[in-house]
This record gives structure tokens, C-alpha cells and sequence, in this order.
């Protein structure tokens, strides 16, 4: 699922960042500093795969070490882990997300830093996407973007939209709140109004949807929920009428309505970042790169029970329909 390669990732992981087997390192290679949101334990249990390192000539134990720093789901060890790294010269350091980004960069000034984060300008990170102008560079999540553009669709789909609610049944209430920003000011640029709610269980979804209304006039915006919490509230808001959508093109089978995503850093994108940094290039003049590609899904039996009928066009738009 792609839910799983964007919670890795979010997480400062991806597999060919995983751990590969123990090592001598050799005299001169390049060192690779990580810090790791989740814990060592969690780490080894990713599959390691040295596929697209290796395509540009990196080999772990050959020509690169990774030195590596678990912040054991506690962002405040950031800082420390980012001095360490930094302390033991490592010739690029990875990581994702703000916290561990920013940490990085107060720890140095001049080790190249490889991040994915959502808004490096914003945040601070970069003076500007094409020329970042310091030691960091990356790829960005490109949630505004996206964001525009799943309101976008909402409209076109649901033209008297007005309350939509976005919730989540994950155990994460930091990534739900941070990483569901831009879609809640995209949405009241649109004149939705919006609430964000964490769920402890989808049956609880209920008040939510009475505060929705029924019919067209609400929504329910899925984000970090499983396909079987997913299937309840499809179900829940299907009896009021109401339809669901979510970035998650797997929860169309569970009865959402529609979903779009960007393809968030994939693995040519990111190991070619690497590679450039690796080999000594300027951080200061690699532009972030934003994703390229998107995933559009529909799903027409939910459409058909709700009577909604698709703007023309979207059948032939979609990269995925049920």
C-alpha cells in the first residue's frame, strides 16, 4: 500500500535506506548520516533493498557507510542525534519531516542535507524552490499543490459543498494535525468550512457526520485510516447520504467516493538526490524537486448509491476505477 511507503518515508525510512547487512567500512568511502524517526527495532524490520543506490554505483560497504541515529518515536532527540551526526563528519545527512529537518539545521551549516518536507520555504529550509541557498535541499511533499487540487475535484463532484470533516483513526494525532494543513486552508479558501478530528474507534465517526448534515452539502475526508475503519465509515455516512474521499486510491474498494494523491519521492527521484549530494555538489544550487506524477481514482458503484453522477471526463482522467 502506498499509505505504508509515505509513513516510512514520513518516518525518515525507505527501504533502500533500511539496514543492510554489518559491514567493514573501507578507508575513504563516503559516510551517509540518517536519523530515523521510529526505533532501531522498527528499522530492522523493513526489508532492505540496495537496488536504486546501487544503480548509480553506490554500494553499502563499498563505496558508502550509514551511520544512523533512532530518535525512538521522540522527536525532542533530534537535536542531539542531528550534533552527533554532524560530530562524526558524515558527508550528507538524510531526514524527513520538520522536526528532524530543522534539527539538522541547527546542527550544521555546511554538511549537505537531504530532506523530504512539506514547504522548505515556509519553513525556513530554503530561500527559494529553484535555488535553495544553503545546505539544504530535497524534495517536497507538494501539499498545497495536491491540496488545491483535491478541492478541485470535490467541487466538481459535489458543486454545493460546504462542511467538510477530516478525520483519522491512526494513533499519530501530531501527523494528522500537521499534514492536514493544506487541505483545510485550501478548503475555506474555497468557502468550505472544516474540522479535523482523530477517531478512537470509525464508529465514532457518528457526531461528526450529524454535524455534516445529509446529502451533498458535507464530506468526509479520510486521512491515515485502514481499509476496515475506512469500510465502517463509508458505510455510516453512505446512510446519511454523505460521500467519502481520500488521497488513498486502496479505500476506493472500502466505498470512498474518490481519491487523489502525488506520488511523494519515489525511489529515481530520491536516489538521484543522493547520488548528486554524495558526489560533492552544492546543495545551494540543487533546485527541491516537487513530485511529478499523481494518482486519480473513482469509484462508480459508491457514486451510483449516492446518485452522483461524474463531471465528463473523469472516467477517462482516472488511473484507477472501480
Amino acid at each position: 500500500m502506498h499509505n505504508r511507503r509515505r509513513a516510512l518515508l514520513s518516518l525518515g525510512c525507505v527501504p533502500f535506506l533500511a539496514h543492510a547487512r554489518p559491514f567493514l567500512a573501507a578507508p575513504g568511502m563516503k559516510r551517509l548520516g540518517v536519523l530515523y524517526m521510529p526505533s532501531k527495532e522498527v528499522i530492522d524490520s523493513v526489508p532492505y533493498d540496495p537496488k536504486p543506490l546501487a544503480a548509480f554505483g553506490w554500494i553499502e560497504g563499498k563505496t558508502f557507510e550509514k551511520v544512523r541515529r533512532y530518535a525512538d518515536f521522540n522527536p525532542s532527540k533530534f537535536p542531539e542525534q542531528a550534533r552527533e551526526l554532524a560530530a562524526a563528519r558524515v558527508d550528507v545527512i538524510f531526514c524527513a519531516g520538520v522536526p528532524a529537518t530543522r534539527a539538522a539545521q541547527a546542527a550544521t551549516k555546511t554538511i549537505s542535507i537531504c530532506t523530504v518536507v512539506d514547504d522548505p520555504v515556509g519553513n525556513g529550509f530554503a530561500k527559494s524552490l529553484r535555488r535553495p541557498g544553503g545546505n539544504i535541499t530535497g524534495l517536497s511533499e507538494g501539499s498545497d499543490e495536491a491540496a488545491e487540487k483535491e478541492i478541485e475535484l470535490i467541487k466538481a463532484v459535489l458543486p454545493s459543498v460546504a462542511r467538510m470533516a477530516i478525520v483519522g483513526t491512526s494513533s499519530d494525532t501530531v501527523y494528522l494535525e500537521q499534514n492536514s494543513r493544506s487541505l483545510v486552508a485550501a478548503a475555506r479558501r474555497a468557502g468550505i468550512s472544516v474540522e479535523a478530528r482523530h477517531l478512537e474507534s470509525p464508529e465514532r465517526v457518528e457526531p461528526v457526520l450529524r454535524r455534516l448534515g445529509a446529502g451533498r452539502e458535507g464530506v468526509v475526508y479520510l486521512r491515515q485510516v485502514g481499509e476496515k475503519d475506512a469500510a465502517v465509515i463509508a458505510k455510516l455516512a453512505a446512510a446519511k447520504q454523505l460521500s467519502v474521499v481520500s488521497q488513498d486510491e486502496d479505500l476506493l474498494a472500502s466505498g470512498v467516493l474518490m481519491s487523489y494523491r502525488l506520488i511523494v519521492a519515489d525511489d529515481v527521484q530520491l536516489t538521484a538526490m543522493f547520488d548528486r549530494l554524495l558526489r560533492g555538489l552544492n546543495p545551494a544550487e540543487i533546485p527541491f524537486e516537487l513530485p511529478t506524477r499523481s494518482v486519480f481514482g473513482i469509484n462508480r458503484n459508491a457514486a451510483a448509491a449516492l446518485g452522483i453522477v461524474f463531471p465528463k471526463g473523469f472516467l477517462v482522467r482516472a488511473d484507477k476505477v472501480i
